[in-house]
């Protein structure tokens, strides 16, 4: 079943079925300036409407409760172009994990990768 989230597209009332599934871990980005220390990962999953919006988007690996909220903000604010099956937008699984890093002086920075997964009838 599908709903309209306001005016951002088609979206799945619930869960795929295989949304609790374990994802491939996406590969490891390289560090983005040297000296960098990995900190770990946070891996989200989310679903993009036939409009390009996010429309539900949940942590399936968690590094902390700070990194997974920050991961979580920046997913729900993005926008994507639709897929497009058959000649016409629909809503489509994917995921991102984002790569947390520590500079030298402390700083925490995050890279990431985005993994498209499947498209939604």
């Amino acid at each position: 079943m599908l709903l309209f989230a306001e005016d951002k597209g088609r979206c799945p009332f619930s869960s795929p079925p295989d949304w609790i599934a374990p994802s491939k871990p996406a590969a490891r980005t390289k560090p983005p300036f040297e000296d960098a220390e990995y900190v770990g990962e946070a891996r989200v999953r989310f679903v993009v409407s036939d409009k390009g919006y996010v429309c539900i988007a949940q942590v399936t690996q968690s590094l902390n409760e700070q990194a997974d909220a920050k991961a979580l903000a920046a997913v729900e604010r993005w926008r994507f172009t639709p897929t497009v099956q058959a000649g016409r937008p629909v809503p489509a699984i994917s995921a991102v994990s984002f790569f947390y890093w520590r500079d030298p002086k402390g700083h925490v920075v995050a890279t990431h990768v985005i993994t498209p997964l499947s498209s939604l009838p």
